[in-house]
């Protein structure tokens, strides 16, 4: 069991990093914006939660959110790898590379299914592996049902428009006939990763000792994530450099892994209290700093343009 554990650890961490390293390659082919946005999935995505991934599944094998947080960064490499060789291979009507047009096609089916199981099934399944009772366990059919009927009708919709179109921002295909399941799968994925959330109060609610703990850490990343975010919402209504409002979205989206591998591995668990209470502190420094910010430059805005009228 150990062998074949290492081996398939070993087929992760091969295929993924080879899959990041052509979707690199490939965007870097292009121009600078995109092997820059492929750099960014690869730095926040892929390398945290396979790394963190890795190491739950080899310490704990027990535990399945070390293969979740594995199949998160083998789904979002496949989507940087997949992306750019459609966005290499199909530059105008005619394919330079083969099967540009269905790998583009795949590509595209990659990046819901990650990020929604992250929402739904890593607080429903954290820190245990296990929901908190047999009674919640309908939260992890009904997400993982909304996820596939999800994936497998926009696979449907994409399919006619698989090739150079699919690589822009949304399809032209309506919702007429199957598609009109896609919103029937996205209720079910939202209403799962709902219960999710309240499944994780229920069990902070019962939890003691290092469990208690493990849910500690795991709430701190949520409060900071959040935070994070509507940080970054502030400095992006404002003219501040984008570089602010990338960092303030890498620090919400790499606190997870980072809290979630300390809490599994159980590594000095108990200074969750003093982290908690720093947190609280210099969040609302932070806070009330951000905050200032964006009224000066509202402000000073709006007394420039009534200057200039």
């Amino acid at each position: 069991m150990e062998i074949r554990r290492s081996a398939v650890l070993g087929a992760f961490v091969v295929s993924t990093s080879a899959l990041a390293a052509v979707g690199l390659a490939l965007a870097g082919t292009t121009d600078p914006p995109r092997l820059a946005a492929a750099a960014t999935v690869i730095g926040l995505f892929v390398l945290p939660f396979a790394v963190t991934g890795s190491v739950i599944t080899a310490k704990r094998p027990e535990n399945p959110i070390g293969p979740l947080f594995c199949a998160v960064a083998l789904l979002q490499a496949s989507n940087v790898a997949g992306r750019a060789y459609g966005e290499y291979g199909l530059p105008g009507p005619d394919q330079l590379l083969p099967a540009a047009a269905e790998v583009a096609w795949l590509a595209d089916l990659t990046w819901f299914p990650s990020l929604a199981l992250l929402m739904t099934f890593l607080p429903l399944l954290f820190p245990t592996g296990r929901p908190p009772t047999a009674r919640w366990s309908w939260v992890g059919w009904l997400s993982g049902g909304g996820i596939a009927l999800s994936v497998l009708v926009w696979a449907a919709l994409t399919w006619p428009e698989r090739g150079a179109v699919l690589l822009g921002e949304e399809p032209t295909s309506e919702l007429t006939g199957v598609g009109l399941l896609l919103p029937v799968g996205m209720v079910g994925v939202a209403v799962g990763a709902l219960a999710a959330l309240v499944s994780l109060a229920v069990r902070v609610r019962r939890s003691a000792g290092d469990e208690r703990q493990q849910l500690w850490w795991f709430m701190w990343a949520i409060t900071v994530s959040a935070a994070a975010v509507a940080a970054s919402f502030l400095v992006g209504a404002t003219d501040a450099t984008p570089v602010v409002r990338d960092l303030l979205l890498g620090i919400a989206v790499l606190t997870v892994p980072l809290a979630t591998g300390v809490a599994i591995l159980r590594y000095r668990l108990y200074e969750i209290d003093l982290l908690v209470n720093r947190t609280l502190v210099y969040g609302a420094l932070t806070a009330l700093i951000l905050g200032s910010y964006v009224a000066l430059v509202t402000l000073t805005g709006r007394l420039v343009d009534g200057l200039t009228d």
